[in-house]
C-alpha cells in the first residue's frame, strides 16, 4: 500500500474539496465547500477514486 499517493491526492492536489469528496466516498458527511472553494468535478472525483483504489484505500473491484 502506498498511502502517500492517496494522501497527496486528497490534501495537495485537491485540498479541502478533495478531502470532502473522499469522505463522501467512504460514507461520511463531507459537507459543502465554502467560497471561494468549489466542489470537485465529476472527472476529478473519478480520478480521486482511481487513485485511492490503486493505493489500497479501497479494495480493488473484482472482475
Amino acid at each position: 500500500m502506498n498511502l502517500i499517493d492517496g494522501n497527496n491526492a486528497v490534501t495537495v492536489r485537491w485540498g479541502i474539496p478533495g478531502l470532502k469528496a473522499a469522505m463522501e466516498m467512504i460514507g461520511l458527511y463531507g459537507g459543502a465547500t465554502r467560497p471561494p472553494l468549489l466542489p470537485t468535478g465529476e472527472a476529478d472525483r473519478e480520478e480521486l477514486l482511481k487513485i485511492l483504489t490503486r493505493t489500497g484505500f479501497f479494495p480493488q473491484p473484482k472482475v
